[in-house]
């Protein structure tokens, strides 16, 4: 079961994978910035609580006080990207159980914690054109993700 959910996140996170590749050549990406920016202007408690959370149970996870006296920078910084890892990963898997099966609740369920879908007119705000590719994705992924 388990990697079902992780084979059916893989197929469906790839045109994300491929604008995240794109954004650290310094490319747009339209993609997951559209997303974001709908949610910080609607969901900003969300994304405050998912912050706060995660940063709670990082400095928990770093053995509170004592812990962050002992551990060097890098030590902090690696035990940080793997609590985000780990976070970010199980939220997508929840997308994949309990929300619908498409990339905006992926990414919605990561930043909100809530596998939801968006508003149809999310996308009309940010003002940039889809790519043909990306125009078919995004009729696939409103139907949802069928295995």
């Amino acid at each position: 079961m388990a990697s079902t959910r992780a084979s059916v996140l893989w197929q469906l996170s790839q045109p994300l994978r491929d604008e995240a590749w794109a954004g650290l050549k310094g490319e747009a990406m339209p993609l997951f910035s559209d997303i974001v920016r709908y949610n910080l202007k609607h969901r900003k408690a969300d994304i405050v609580g998912r912050l706060v959370g995660g940063g709670f149970t990082h400095y928990a996870s770093m053995g509170g006080r004592l812990g962050n006296k002992r551990l060097s920078k890098f030590e902090k910084f690696a035990v940080g990207a793997t609590n985000l890892g780990i976070a970010s990963y199980g939220a997508a898997i929840k997308a994949i159980t309990k929300g619908p099966k498409t990339l905006e609740a992926v990414i919605q369920s990561v930043l909100t914690g809530r596998p939801e879908h968006l508003p149809d007119g999310y996308r009309r705000d940010s003002g940039v054109p889809l790519t043909e590719g990306k125009t078919d994705f995004w009729k696939m992924s409103k139907q949802g993700f069928r295995k």
